[in-house]
């Protein structure tokens, strides 16, 4: 979900069960709508249900699973976008400081069919498959 304030986006998160909790307390603590699987019971889904999910939400899927969303091929027409934290630490401590670093960067956009993998030094946005 997104909304205008003044000709920016706000998104909504959806945090999938790999991304740790502890940074959805944090990140709530700075300000996100952010909400996690486990609040929904939506645990033990595989990812391509996970991605059903955050589109019923209407809701900005976070994780930090880059192998299947950044390699997988799905189809993301209508999806609010996937944000995809690539770190070598899954420590919160290190999670929270990117994933504010990229919420940061990328809150007034609007990530509608993107998928977008976050690094310490870059946001890199995946191009739309050609069909």
């Amino acid at each position: 979900m997104f909304w205008m304030t003044r000709g920016k986006y706000q998104n909504s998160y959806y945090a999938d069960e790999c991304f740790p909790y502890p940074s959805i307390t944090f990140l709530k603590s700075k300000g996100y709508s952010v909400k996690h699987a486990c609040d929904y019971k939506y645990l033990n889904l595989s990812d391509k249900e996970q991605l059903k999910k955050s589109k019923k939400l209407n809701m900005v899927l976070i994780t930090i699973n880059k192998r299947c969303f950044w390699q997988e091929k799905y189809n993301l027409t209508n999806h609010p976008g996937i944000i995809i934290l690539e770190t070598t630490s899954t420590d919160y401590i290190n999670i929270n400081k990117l994933s504010l670093k990229a919420l940061e960067r990328l809150k007034n956009k609007n990530l509608k069919e993107g998928i977008y993998k976050v690094t310490y030094t870059k946001i890199i946005k995946r191009r739309k498959e050609k069909n």
